[in-house]
């Protein structure tokens, strides 16, 4: 009596299939964190902060200051929203001493920002405060609902 014998094709065939279902979850998150746009940001020259292709704008008019009361820094500023659907907006900065040496870092996220709305932000940094001279941006985010 002879025995059935699976063909090698058969069986490179089923390698290869199990080797793209195994692999296909990291390709897809790969392509998705390659073409993510939303934390693709530009300072202008006028200092305004455009996020994802300018449909979210932080305006050039952010200001950072020093409350000795509190014993905090704050960075206060209004972000607009250009476009006709709702967005969450995230921001990140790092904050310099004298000797552009970084600090620390705040964030700001604003959630539910209306369509074509403006939304005022202040974020606070109390650690070292006193020693803040500068901030920058370092992240921008915006998620549509």
């Amino acid at each position: 009596m002879k025995t059935k014998r699976t063909p090698k094709a058969v069986i490179v065939l089923l390698v290869i299939i199990g080797s793209l279902i195994t692999i296909s979850p990291f390709v897809l998150f790969m392509f998705l964190i390659i073409n993510d746009t939303s934390s693709q940001f530009k300072i202008e020259n006028d200092g305004s902060i455009n996020i994802n292709d300018g449909k979210i704008t932080v305006l050039s008019d952010t200001t950072g200051r020093y409350d000795e009361k509190d014993d905090c820094y704050y960075i206060e500023g209004i972000i607009k929203n250009n476009t006709k659907r709702d967005y969450s907006v995230s921001l990140t900065y790092n904050l310099y001493d004298k000797d552009k040496i970084i600090l620390g870092t705040t964030d700001v996220y604003l959630d539910n920002l209306d369509s074509k709305g403006k939304w005022k932000f202040k974020a606070s940094y109390c650690d070292y405060a006193e020693e803040v001279d500068s901030f920058k941006v370092v992240s921008a985010e915006s998620y549509e609902y």
